[in-house]
């Protein structure tokens, strides 16, 4: 099922594309940004049950670790006003997109680097300002993310690209633009979302049956 990327694709346009020069992203900058995006949404998560959420915007609730030119926002922006970015007050045996979403950034783990390429390349509203491509991997129980994966992109093998190459259709990746020298997220890659597909797709299938006997009582 298609329900992550259904709700927001990030359309990108070259499938392969070689990484301009410029200094390798490294597994300590990409974790020092994943504490900053997990420090972003808890806090925003605890606003919004306190009911701040009026004004709310994903640009001013992860500015810690969102790029303001960039358009991870707006899809944040779909999650929280779909209510479905942060837990639900009502208990449930499947977790809403948003929160499978930041669920599977926290354990996702660095695993290369893709090179350097003008933001345009991948979507218009990236501009032309640099962006930089970080492969991920997913924290996975049983290798059952990555046997999703390879059918979703028609691999019979699960690797990463050679370092600084972008390829589509073959790695989760995220993609970042720095400011200060710091990472700030500029999009979710639709291979990326694929991770969460994967994870909601395994949650329908292990609990949606337990979830409507419930209701039936």
């Amino acid at each position: 099922m298609k329900l992550m990327l259904r709700l927001m694709t990030v359309v990108l346009l070259w499938t392969a594309v070689a990484g301009t020069a410029s200094a390798a992203v490294t597994r300590a900058e990409f974790e020092e940004w994943r504490a900053r995006f997990v420090e972003d949404y808890r806090a925003a998560a605890r606003a919004d049950d306190r009911g701040e959420g009026d004004d709310w915007s994903a640009a001013k609730a992860f500015a810690g670790s969102l790029w303001p030119d960039g358009i991870a926002d707006n899809a944040l922006d779909e999650l929280h006003a779909k209510h479905t970015l942060f837990p639900p007050e009502r208990k449930s045996y499947t977790a809403p997109a948003g929160v499978l979403l930041a669920q599977v950034v926290q354990n996702s783990d660095f695993a290369g680097d893709g090179g350097s390429v003008p933001g345009a390349t991948l979507h218009p509203k990236l501009g032309g300002q640099p962006v930089e491509i970080v492969y991920t991997k997913a924290w996975d129980d049983g290798d059952r993310v990555d046997e999703f994966l390879r059918k979703s992109f028609k691999r019979g093998e699960l690797k990463a690209p050679a370092v600084g190459k972008l390829q589509r259709d073959a790695y989760p990746f995220l993609i970042f633009h720095r400011v200060g020298g710091k990472l700030y997220l500029a999009a979710f890659s639709r291979e990326f979302l694929e991770i969460a597909n994967a994870v909601m797709t395994m949650q329908i299938a292990s609990y949606a049956p337990v979830e409507a006997q419930a209701e039936r009582g």
